[in-house]
C-alpha cells in the first residue's frame, strides 16, 4: 500500500512548536506514553474515520509523558520534523 501525502508545511521543519490535540497511544507502560499520534479530535482511532494524514503528528518522547485520560486534550512542545512516517500501527 502506498500513501501519497501532498500537503505539509515545510517551513515548520526544524522549528520548535506547540500543538494541541488528543493522544492515540502507540507505545506505553501504564500511564507513561513514549510514542503516540497527536490528532485534532478525541476518539480518532480505528473506530471512526481518521483525520487526514496532514493533520496527524507522530510524537516520540525519550522519557515518556504521563497522560491521565485519552479524552483529555494535551499540548505537545518540541522540534517539528516535516516528513511522512509510518509505524507498525499507523
Amino acid at each position: 500500500m502506498t500513501l501519497a501525502v501532498k500537503e505539509y508545511v515545510a517551513e515548520l521543519d526544524g522549528k520548535r512548536v506547540s500543538i494541541g490535540g488528543y493522544v492515540v497511544p502507540l507505545d506505553f507502560e501504564s500511564t507513561s506514553i513514549k510514542e503516540f499520534l497527536l490528532v485534532p479530535f478525541v476518539g480518532a482511532c480505528i473506530h471512526v474515520p481518521p483525520p487526514p494524514a496532514n493533520q496527524i503528528v507522530y510524537v516520540k518522547s525519550e522519557t515518556g509523558i504521563d497522560v491521565k485520560g485519552l479524552f483529555d486534550p494535551v499540548w505537545v512542545t518540541g522540534t517539528m520534523k516535516t516528513m511522512v512516517a509510518f509505524t507498525g500501527l499507523a
